[in-house]
């Protein structure tokens, strides 16, 4: 890695550690963890300060400022010279490029007034991305209908720190043997590639060493892979407003049967996928969930997206995926032993504490449709959750639990 490579690759640590910092840490930990010295920090600082707040490093017991950035800088003959003042730009230069290649590039005015430059300081720029760091950039007379606008050739170079590259990782672990399951290894193997392409040794992107330290529990497909691929064409109808045929499979009635569907949106309730959309044959809007979709045919006919339908509008009250009854205020009793799991994690948009008693127990409320659904997420509590009001509730809630205890009795 060259020079001006290792100084671009410092510097971008510097500037995407400082947006990340949402309280105040110690410069020497700072330091530590970006594996640089104290007298480097102070030198990319200087210029770093130019694009992102530095007060939320501590240094001395002081809190940091440009000015004694630069008063540090100055006695220990570090202050920013034309080499680190180029190093920031040219960071700049490869996020600006970074963001607007994927839209078709950016002019080079546009370019001039950001990085605050000549033309003939940015044109000198490119040539060092090009020659130094292996950077194509496209120039407009290079290519034919692409006039005017600046743009990497074949690699978008993601703004991302390797802490920020594994979150990414993980989330997609979590996709294992889903519907979005599909090319989960190339993601990875790009993800990797660009990030050491770009500025990050390999060696500070652990991805293998945290995938085999990490266990996921979850439902999974049997047949993600067929999944994936119906669900990419189903979002192929949905992305271009086509209608779609599909042989769906009915589980209450264990029925095959083929439908005609104006796709509208999907909902996704833990990795479970499913499609809303107006069914032409029943006439009405339906829900569809997608691992049973056996088949799909998008059509070359096209529908209009209907005037003012939102799907978060339509299914934010739901509990689920189903709207199965009247809304309803919902009062439920939780046991000091869970109560805590109530105030750390938020099931439903509307739940709200509403009663903490002494005891460590409280009162919920929830604004609810998908009776159906929250019955079952109900029951999972046993003991420890209690329906309150409204009366219609607790009758089907103690119907359900009859139901269940016969169930049993008859077994036994």
């Amino acid at each position: 890695m060259s020079r001006m490579a290792k100084e671009i690759q410092t510097y971008q640590m510097i500037v995407d550690a400082l947006k990340d910092c949402s309280t105040p840490q110690d410069m020497g930990e700072f330091c530590t963890r970006l594996k640089i010295s104290e007298k480097a920090c102070f030198k990319f600082l200087e210029e770093a300060a130019r694009q992102v707040d530095v007060v939320s490093m501590i240094w001395e017991g002081e809190t940091l400022t440009l000015d004694i950035i630069k008063d540090y800088n100055l006695k220990n003959k570090a202050d920013g010279d034309k080499g680190m003042k180029r190093t920031a730009r040219l960071t700049k230069l490869i996020d600006l490029l970074n963001k607007t290649t994927p839209h078709g590039g950016i002019t080079i005015e546009e370019l001039t007034a950001r990085l605050e430059v000549s033309e003939r300081t940015v044109y000198r720029d490119i040539a060092h991305l090009e020659e130094e760091l292996g950077i194509i950039v496209v120039r407009p007379e290079r290519e034919a209908g692409r006039v005017g606008r600046y743009y990497l050739q074949s690699i978008y170079f993601p703004s991302l720190s390797p802490d920020k590259a594994l979150f990414i990782y993980l989330s997609l672990l979590q996709q294992r043997d889903t519907a979005l399951a599909l090319g989960i290894q190339e993601i990875k193997q790009a993800l990797i590639g660009t990030l050491a392409k770009n500025r990050f040794n390999l060696k500070d992107i652990p991805l293998d060493i945290m995938e085999s330290r990490i266990h996921i529990v979850d439902h999974t497909l049997t047949e993600p892979e067929k999944v994936s691929e119906t669900f990419l064409k189903i979002l192929k109808g949905l992305e271009q407003s086509k209608v779609i045929r599909i042989r769906y499979f009915k589980s209450s009635s264990q029925t095959v049967s083929d439908r005609t569907i104006q796709p509208y949106g999907l909902i996704c309730k833990h990795h479970n996928w499913y499609l809303v959309g107006r069914c032409l044959d029943k006439l009405d809007i339906r829900i569809f969930r997608i691992d049973q979709i056996e088949s799909v045919f998008v059509r070359s006919e096209t529908f209009s997206y209907p005037e003012g339908f939102d799907i978060r509008e339509c299914y934010e009250k739901s509990w689920g995926v189903f709207l199965d009854s009247e809304v309803i205020e919902a009062k439920i009793w939780f046991s000091p032993s869970v109560a805590y799991r109530l105030r750390k994690i938020k099931y439903h948009p509307s739940q709200d504490i509403v009663e903490e008693a002494e005891d460590g127990s409280v009162v919920v409320k929830y604004s609810i449709t998908g009776i159906t659904e929250f019955i079952g997420w109900l029951l999972q509590w046993r003991r420890s959750a209690k329906v309150l009001e409204p009366e219609s509730l607790r009758e089907e809630m103690s119907r359900a639990v009859k139901e269940l205890a016969e169930l049993y009795d008859e077994a036994t």
